[in-house]
């Protein structure tokens, strides 16, 4: 799957970044306006993070996310601070609301 037929698909994705498992529910997905990388916007709900606690918004470079599987779990309700226009990403796909 792509990273849009992942966002489609409504379900919480998990995989492994930075040497730790994460669980994430993808909002957005588009290159960085700033780099051109591709990355996605997500939720990350469970797994472990270097950048505080959890649950949090984060930004993933695709390239280094491996062993990307749907967890079965649908992602449900987005924070209310979900923005689809997000001002670091030109967007490809998104969740709609």
């Amino acid at each position: 799957m792509n990273v849009c037929e992942w966002l489609a698909a409504g379900e919480v994705v998990t995989f492994l970044y930075q040497g730790r498992q994460r669980e994430v529910k993808i909002a957005v997905h588009g290159t960085h306006v700033d780099t051109g990388t591709e990355q996605i916007r997500g939720y990350q709900v469970g797994g472990s993070s270097s950048q505080g606690e959890l649950p949090g918004w984060r930004l993933f470079k695709v390239a280094n996310m491996s062993g990307v599987a749907s967890s079965g779990v649908p992602i449900g309700q987005l924070p209310a601070d979900y923005n689809p226009d997000d001002l670091h990403l030109h967007v490809h796909c998104h969740v709609v609301v």
